[in-house]
């Protein structure tokens, strides 16, 4: 797909746009400034001014940085900040080497007062990232506006561009339409975004449900691994929303590697599963495993016993004993090899009556200390 990577951004980010080009034009400019700076570090220096490395280069090169847009452009004035972060990013012995001034603009998180848009070379080009996001199998695509999201597949409503009285609505765009409605209105009114399947925390269809916890921990996992890229990236919509603009070589890759493995982290998802499993317990399965094992305290009883005696004991049992009680839901599940299993949009289940099976009547004894006068069979 065709499509001009520096025409996908707004105009807030014309700083950042004319510093791709001149980086662009002069793939020597980093490395020289960057042996510069180390040969001053040699000399015992912590820290240096990137404004004097830029002069130093001028005089010694007499490297002119203006594009064609604008002559006047002075590299010293505009794009010094953006320099300093190149180099510090791409050659990490240059880290805390020049004191950075914060921008207002693309990438400034008011959160931590700091700029986090990543460096050029932490991106692919537009085109890439794109055909390479529509090959993934379980990605949709969307026209993000003020008025919510909406699938290419379906009707779109296009807000008016300036002068215009009306919108439009338009049915079944193709990705190349959808991108070119995105550049004609400069990313303002209309914006491309894309949702993956195996991201989402919720179902987006039907509503109302969570997805599988390794769903769910996907989310979480990728929201912590790249909060910062997401201050940029992430956009209203269902599901996680991300617009393809700032999406980072490493979060490309995460998303990619989800269509051959749909986890992230498998310590993580495990630990998700188990909090699951320990809520399910809490909600519903404690309070059905003591019924069940009762029915079968009552069957160990004699015939004249109080009718409620067997609910005594192992609500007793239960409200003194909860680790007990645990451990003794944990032998029935190991003794009928019985697992809790995940439902899609219907959270845990774990056949109780099965495990209370492979309960002993004599683990039941033992464990709820039940005297031997009190038996039936005694």
């Amino acid at each position: 797909m065709n499509f001009d990577q520096l025409d996908c951004f707004t105009p807030d980010d014309k700083h950042l746009r004319k510093w791709q080009i001149v980086r662009q034009d002069h793939p020597e400019l980093i490395p020289k400034l960057a042996d510069l700076a180390l040969k001053i570090k040699a000399r015992g220096h912590k820290h240096w001014s990137i404004d004097a490395l830029f002069h130093v280069l001028r005089f010694n090169s007499a490297l002119s940085t203006a594009t064609p847009d604008d002559q006047n452009l002075k590299i010293n004035n505009n794009y010094t900040s953006l320099a300093s972060r190149d180099l510090m990013a791409e050659y990490p012995e240059l880290r805390g080497f020049f004191e950075l001034r914060v921008r207002k603009g693309v990438g400034y998180n008011p959160l931590t007062n700091n700029y986090h848009l990543k460096t050029m070379s932490d991106f692919l080009p537009y085109s890439e990232i794109i055909d390479r996001l529509d090959s993934c199998y379980h990605l949709e695509w969307y026209l993000v506006t003020d008025k919510g999201a909406e699938r290419l597949d379906q009707y779109q409503f296009i807000p008016p561009m300036k002068g215009e009285d009306f919108g439009e609505y338009r049915h079944n765009l193709s990705l190349k339409e959808a991108l070119s409605t995105c550049k004609h209105r400069g990313y303002k009114t209309i914006k491309l975004g894309f949702s993956h399947y195996y991201l989402n925390a919720d179902c987006i269809w039907p509503g109302g449900y969570e997805q599988p916890s390794y769903y769910r921990s996907n989310n979480r996992v990728f929201k912590e691994d790249f909060k910062k890229e997401l201050f940029n990236a992430e956009l209203d919509g269902p599901g996680l929303m991300l617009d393809p603009r700032y999406i980072s070589r490493e979060m490309l890759e995460v998303i990619e590697g989800l269509e051959d493995y749909p986890i992230i982290n498998e310590d993580d998802q495990g630990s998700l599963e188990n909090d699951d499993q320990e809520e399910a317990w809490q909600d519903l399965y404690r309070v059905e495993f003591i019924s069940a094992i009762t029915k079968r305290v009552d069957s160990l009883l004699p015939d004249n016993a109080d009718m409620y005696a067997g609910d005594d004991l192992v609500d007793s049992f239960a409200d003194n004993h909860e680790n007990k009680l645990w451990d003794l839901f944990r032998a029935g599940m190991e003794a009928t090899n019985s697992y809790w299993i995940e439902e899609s949009q219907a959270g845990w289940y774990v056949d109780i009556e099965r495990v209370v099976s492979g309960l002993t009547d004599q683990d039941l004894i033992d464990t709820l200390e039940i005297e031997t006068a009190q038996l039936a069979c005694c």
